[in-house]
C-alpha cells in the first residue's frame, strides 16, 4: 500500500492508476475505508508539498547569499585593482620625487650640460629600477649619436660602442630628428614603413622592448636617453615613460 502510494507521487504521468491500486490494496489488506485512505494520501501530499516549499525557499536563500557573495567578490576585485594602480601610482610619484631630489641642486647650481645629463641618467637608473640605461649624445665633429654612458648593460653588449647616423632610419634617429619620444614594444621589420627600422639599430636594440627620450635645447638637438628593462615580455611602462619624459622636460629647460 506504502509502495502504491510513493509510486503515485513519483510517477505523476501514471498517478491515477496508483491511486487506485493503494485503494485497492489498503481495503485488501487493511480493510480501510476509501475516505481514511484518501485522508492519509492527502496528509502525505500536504507533507511532501510542506517539504518542497522549504526546500524552494532554502534555495532561493543559497541563491541569495550566493548571489550577495559574488557581488561581494567583484567589489573586492574592484578595490585591489584600484588599490594596485594607487599603489602603482606612489611608487611612480615617489621615484618622481627621488629622481627630482637627486638633481634638483644640479638644475639649480647651472653645471654643464652633459655633467647634468649623465647624472640625470644615473639618478634614473638608480631609482626607477630601468635595467638598462644609455645616453646618447650627438657628436657633430663626426656627425653620430654616441653612446657616451651606459648603465646595466652586459659586458659585451653593442650598445656600449654604438654610433649612430642621424641620417640612417631608426628608431633612435627619427628621436633625434623629430624631437620626439617612442616607448617601443616590438622591434621588427613592421616598423620599417615608418622608417623606424634599421638592420644596424637591430644590433644594438635587438627585440628588447624599448623607450627613446630627445634631449634637446631651442636651438639644436643634445642627444636621445634610451631605456629597456632588457626582457622580450618587459616593455617600459607608459606612467613611467610620462614622468621620464617630463624630467627631461626639466633638463631640457635647464640646458
Amino acid at each position: 500500500a506504502s509502495q502504491s502510494v510513493a509510486k503515485l507521487f513519483c510517477y505523476r504521468d501514471l498517478s491515477t492508476h496508483y491511486f487506485y491500486e493503494g485503494r485497492d490494496r489498503v481495503f485488501d489488506y487493511l480493510q480501510m475505508p476509501y475516505t481514511t485512505y484518501k485522508r492519509i494520501v492527502r496528509e502525505v501530499s500536504n507533507k511532501i508539498y510542506n517539504l518542497l516549499e522549504d526546500t524552494h525557499l532554502s534555495v532561493e536563500v543559497f541563491q541569495n547569499y550566493g548571489k550577495k557573495l559574488e557581488e561581494s567578490w567583484q567589489l573586492a576585485e574592484s578595490l585591489r585593482h584600484k588599490l594596485d594602480h594607487t599603489e602603482k601610482q606612489l611608487k611612480n610619484y615617489r621615484m618622481q620625487c627621488n629622481i627630482l631630489d637627486e638633481i634638483l641642486p644640479q638644475l639649480i647650481d647651472g653645471k654643464s650640460r652633459e655633467r647634468l645629463l649623465q647624472n640625470v641618467v644615473a639618478a634614473i637608473h638608480v631609482y626607477s629600477g630601468v635595467k638598462m640605461v644609455v645616453l646618447f649624445l650627438y657628436d657633430p665633429a663626426r656627425r653620430v649619436l654616441q653612446s657616451k654612458l651606459h648603465y646595466g648593460l652586459p659586458v659585451n653588449d653593442n650598445l656600449r660602442w654604438a654610433k649612430i647616423n642621424p641620417k640612417d632610419p631608426g628608431v633612435i634617429a627619427s628621436c633625434f630628428n623629430e624631437k620626439k619620444s617612442f616607448n617601443i614594444r616590438r622591434y621588427n621589420k613592421k616598423l620599417e614603413e615608418e622608417g623606424l627600422f634599421s638592420y644596424e639599430e637591430s644590433k644594438y636594440v635587438k627585440k628588447f622592448p624599448f623607450l627613446v627620450i630627445p634631449i634637446f635645447t631651442q636651438r639644436e638637438s643634445v642627444g636621445v636617453a634610451y631605456m629597456s628593462h632588457g626582457s622580450p615580455s618587459e616593455p617600459i611602462d607608459p606612467e613611467q615613460a610620462a614622468i621620464f619624459e617630463k624630467i627631461f622636460d626639466y633638463v631640457r629647460k635647464a640646458v
